[in-house]
């Protein structure tokens, strides 16, 4: 629901008034072009998300040193707000995504951000990855979607960073072929992967057995991204030897015909639009699932006694 200026102006009023840690406000219904500076009277906001201003954010919300979250994201531009981010010292998650006019570079201020856990910056316009991401040693978790940075590059500051543990990478073209660098190896505490919409990921390497962290692989090529036909048409043996293992997204991934046949912990389950036709699980594979989505043959589920939610496109 757009927030209209009246909206705006009485939700940071009541905000004031509660001592709220929290708030919340929506701009595609405002007319003005700047936001009122009593949001600085909020004293002890914690948590600020701002989305659908069709003005430059200003640089005085670095003022609000006690954020601890701070979410942009479908703004004009947060040109004035970069450069001064550093001074959230308390700041532990960080989204600046889908904005109009987008980021260029990180400023080596940014290494301040000692407690930072939580970075999104889809959408950025990064032609070199910024150097000072690999500073952030407390980050557990980065989002980079439409990347168009050499792999190696990426892969090689990500690997810096030690409390990695969920990366979201997305490459929307459909060539060269992409291949994961060695350096892709040393994401020792990685647990969550989420490289879909990327269709010109060619294959994972079947090092990918010895991430013994991880619990979900997103692979899945999105219904926007469908033209682009995804070029992974296998997967490793060795992801069954991921002790871990519990999500396997494979939506879209058409020329992909089998999985790998030793899964043991698997609990969820995606092959919806891929090539893969007809099932055939182990009795104690089809025990561990809680959720299935697929197309094809209609497999039988009397053994599938968690199963929790099914879908399935005939």
């Amino acid at each position: 629901m757009a927030d209209t200026d009246e909206i705006i102006e009485q939700r940071i009023k009541r905000a004031i008034q509660d001592k709220a840690d929290s708030l919340q406000l929506y701009g595609h219904g405002s007319t003005k072009k700047f936001l009122p500076r009593t949001l600085l009277d909020i004293h002890g906001l914690r948590h600020l998300d701002l989305s659908y201003f069709n003005f430059e954010l200003p640089g005085w919300l670095t003022d609000i040193t006690s954020l601890e979250s701070l979410e942009i994201t479908e703004t004009e531009s947060v040109a004035q707000i970069v450069p001064l981010v550093w001074r959230l010292e308390h700041l532990r998650k960080l989204k600046l995504a889908f904005n109009w006019n987008e980021m260029k570079e990180l400023p080596a201020s940014w290494e301040k951000l000692k407690h930072l856990e939580e970075l999104n910056l889809d959408t950025a316009d990064f032609k070199k990855f910024p150097a000072v991401i690999s500073s952030l040693t407390s980050l557990e978790s980065f989002s980079l979607h439409y990347c168009e940075i050499e792999l190696a590059e990426v892969f090689d500051a990500l690997a810096r960073l030690p409390q990695l543990k969920k990366l979201r990478l997305m490459y929307n073209s459909a060539e060269p072929e992409h291949f994961l660098p060695e350096s892709f190896h040393r994401l020792h505490a990685i647990e969550e992967l989420h490289f879909n919409a990327w269709p010109c990921l060619r294959e994972l390497p079947e090092r990918i057995g010895e991430m013994h962290n991880l619990r979900v692989i997103n692979l899945g090529n999105s219904d926007h991204y469908i033209g682009d036909r995804a070029l992974m048409s296998e997967l490793p043996e060795s992801l069954c030897s991921l002790p871990n293992l519990e999500e396997l997204d494979l939506y879209g991934l058409q020329d992909l015909k089998r999985l790998p046949s030793g899964f043991s912990r698997l609990l969820r389950l995606d092959i919806m639009k891929s090539g893969i036709d007809e099932l055939q699980l182990s009795p104690e594979q089809w025990n561990n699932l809680e959720f299935l989505r697929m197309h094809g043959s209609l497999p039988d589920l009397d053994q599938a006694g968690n199963l929790k939610r099914f879908s399935v496109t005939i």
